[in-house]
């Protein structure tokens, strides 16, 4: 009973603060500003024409101070000390150094980047703003419901005219309502919410070696926290596993198409059909397993196919901006006119080069591989074959 009568005593002393403190006249107001980029930056994300998946990130939240400002985290009560006269309170706003939708978006990209699948936010645009190999992607779209950190009663010290009460256990809570579609079908493959929710607490438990490298402990909850909630959609909705699997069947059924073509005798169709095969290949064993029959083909051909106007006009673009030195967007382009022409080996060649150049050596590697395969006689094929083993070091 006395346990009781103790507990109850504690909660009233704790209201009847807060009412004291809410009359009071004084205030403190602190800002804490997040530097989240500083320990997770943001993902430099690609112009790409092959996502796996395309991102929808909304902010959805509804309290109206979450409204007012997109990098707003929360407002809470941090502690306050009372005495007979005078009440203080010490408020806490947090706020981030981006916005909400890009924190959920970047470890979006992240984690299916970690499962091999390239992702593209596509947020604020419409379908139609996008690129002919997006509309193959899944549709993931996403809608905030809540990113907030708030903080918890941790201390009550009763002296005899003063009491201190300290809120200095933060958390952050993130909800998401997460939905996943197929083009062509507006039916969901899976519907659903999902949440993450990290402590401050948690710091105090983890090893020193690992706790030494938190700089910033809002930052480390804020990403842990979705993060969670993230990997929390991945596991439920299985939108990995049926995005390769998706992808897969799209490939399978492009390279049937192309070689019952090739097979009625129509090379040059089958040419076509095959760079659809490219185009939606699904990784670089993919792409190789599609120039090295695009090889064959153009072997049996009396002469190398023509390059078409829409390639040769992308590999002029590619090599402007080369000389502006825009490596990533040369290689977006050079992708754009190999898609058209995926059996032109100094497109290959040059992308291998840029993608070396940018430290994507797995792409570089698929590339050269891919000119060696239509351009295996020629003069530089040693050098080329010497690039790809230097980068198969620098690839490890």
């Amino acid at each position: 009973m006395s346990d009781k009568k103790g507990s109850n005593s504690y909660a009233t002393t704790v209201v009847i603060l807060l009412l004291w403190t809410m009359a009071g006249t004084g205030c403190e107001t602190v800002h804490y500003p997040i530097a989240y980029a500083k320990d997770y930056p943001s993902v430099q994300q690609r112009n790409l024409d092959k996502p796996a998946v395309v991102l929808q990130v909304e902010d959805a939240i509804p309290e109206e101070e979450f409204k007012k400002a997109q990098d707003f985290l929360g407002e809470d009560t941090q502690s306050f000390l009372w005495d007979i006269f005078f009440p203080v309170t010490k408020t806490a706003i947090y706020s981030a150094d981006q916005p909400r939708n890009q924190l959920v978006s970047a470890v979006l990209q992240e984690q299916f980047s970690a499962a091999g699948l390239p992702a593209l936010d596509l947020s604020g645009q419409k379908p139609g703003q996008f690129g002919e190999g997006a509309r193959e992607a899944l549709s993931l779209s996403v809608r905030i419901k809540k990113l907030k950190v708030s903080t918890s009663l941790s201390t009550l010290v009763p002296l005899l005219i003063v009491t201190f009460v300290r809120f200095d256990d933060e958390q952050v809570d993130v909800v998401l309502d997460c939905q996943v579609t197929q083009p062509g079908n507006p039916t969901p493959l899976w519907k659903g919410t999902v949440s993450g929710k990290a402590e401050s607490e948690e710091l105090k438990k983890m090893e020193r070696t690992a706790r030494a490298k938190v700089n910033d402990s809002n930052a480390w909850m804020v990403h842990e926290a979705i993060d969670r909630a993230v990997r929390d959609f991945v596991n439920q909705s299985q939108v990995v596993q049926v995005s390769v699997r998706l992808r897969n069947e799209t490939f399978a059924k492009a390279m049937k198409t192309a070689q019952d073509t090739e097979a009625g005798g129509n090379l040059r169709a089958a040419l076509s059909q095959y760079g659809r095969a490219y185009r939606v290949a699904g990784d670089g064993k993919q792409s190789l397993a599609v120039i090295q029959t695009v090889a064959e083909a153009v072997r049996k051909l009396p002469n190398r196919p023509e390059l078409p106007e829409d390639a040769r006009r992308y590999g002029v673009q590619a090599a402007s901006l080369v000389q502006n030195k825009k490596y990533t967007e040369a290689i977006s382009t050079y992708d754009q006119a190999l898609d058209v022409a995926p059996w032109w080996p100094e497109g290959h060649f040059n992308r291998a080069l840029l993608a070396a150049q940018e430290s994507r050596f797995a792409e570089a590697i698929t590339s050269m591989k891919s000119y060696l395969a239509l351009a295996a006689n020629g003069s530089d094929a040693r050098a080329a074959q010497d690039k790809v083993y230097e980068w198969e070091l620098k690839a490890k």
